[in-house]
C-alpha cells in the first residue's frame, strides 16, 4: 500500500468516524427525545471553535491576522472535553428556555431561529471567532508524540475509532438503557412534553444529543494536516 493511498485511507476513516458521531447524535435527538433540532450544527460549531480557541494560544500570534476569546493552550484531551461540555451546557439552556411544552412543529421553528441567531452574531462580532473568516492553524491534538506522519494520521484513526465505541457506552451508562441502537421512546417526553427537563435519563438525552456533535467537529477540524 503506497504512502498516498494509506494518507487518502486514513483520512477517510477519520471522516467516517465524525460522521458516526453525528449519526449517534441525529438519533439522540430525534430517535429517542423527539426533537427536530434544526439547531443541530450550531452545536457542532459549538464543538469546533471551543476546542480552537482552547488550543490556538493568543490572538496575537501568527502575525496577529485572526481575533479570538480566551486564546488558551490547555493539554490534550482537555479541549476536547470542554467543548462536549460547553456544547451539553448549550443544549441544556435552550432546551429549558426555549423547548418547554411545544409540539414538535413548533420546536423546529424556534429551533431554526436559534440557529439563525447564532450565525448572525458570530459572523458580526469579529471578536468572538474572527467572523465569517473563522479560525485557522489550529494545532494538531498529541502533535508532540514521535510520530512519523503517516503513523500519526493511523493514531488518530484509533482515536476516533476508541471515541465511536466509547460515546454509545458512555449514553447507556447515563440513562440505564443498551449500548446497541437507539430506538424512539415517545414516553420519554414526561409531564414537561420534549425537552431537556423531566427524568435524568431524558435530561441526559437530550443534553448527549448537544455533546455528540461538537465532539464531531473537535476531531476534524485538527486532523488530517501534514505534521511540522
Amino acid at each position: 500500500m503506497s504512502s498516498a493511498f494509506s494518507f487518502y485511507l486514513t483520512t477517510l476513516l477519520v471522516y467516517l468516524g465524525v460522521d458516526i458521531l453525528a449519526v449517534w447524535s441525529f438519533n439522540l435527538q430525534y430517535g429517542v427525545a423527539g426533537i427536530y433540532n434544526f439547531a443541530w450544527i450550531m452545536f457542532q460549531a459549538v464543538g469546533a471553535y471551543t476546542a480552537g480557541v482552547l488550543t490556538l494560544g493568543p490572538d496575537t500570534g501568527n502575525g496577529g491576522f485572526q481575533q479570538y476569546i480566551l486564546g488558551l493552550r490547555l493539554p490534550e484531551p482537555l479541549p476536547v472535553l470542554l467543548a462536549g461540555v460547553v456544547a451539553g451546557a448549550l443544549a441544556l439552556v435552550v432546551g429549558i428556555v426555549a423547548l418547554r411544552r411545544l409540539r414538535s412543529d413548533y420546536q423546529a421553528m424556534v429551533m431554526l431561529v436559534i440557529s439563525v441567531i447564532a450565525l448572525l452574531v458570530v459572523e458580526n462580532v469579529t471578536r468572538l471567532f474572527n467572523g465569517p473568516a473563522g479560525l485557522s492553524l489550529i494545532p494538531q491534538p498529541y502533535g508532540s508524540l514521535p510520530l512519523s506522519t503517516l503513523g500519526y494520521q493511523w493514531f488518530y484513526v484509533a482515536l476516533t475509532a476508541a471515541t465511536c465505541l466509547g460515546l454509545p457506552a458512555w449514553r447507556a451508562r447515563a440513562d440505564g438503557a443498551p449500548a446497541g441502537p437507539f430506538v424512539r421512546r415517545p414516553s420519554n417526553a414526561g409531564p414537561w412534553g420534549r425537552t431537556v427537563v423531566g427524568a435524568w435519563s431524558t435530561t441526559m438525552r437530550r443534553t448527549g444529543g448537544g455533546v455528540m456533535p461538537s465532539i464531531a467537529p473537535s476531531f476534524s477540524s485538527r486532523s488530517g494536516r501534514p505534521r511540522s
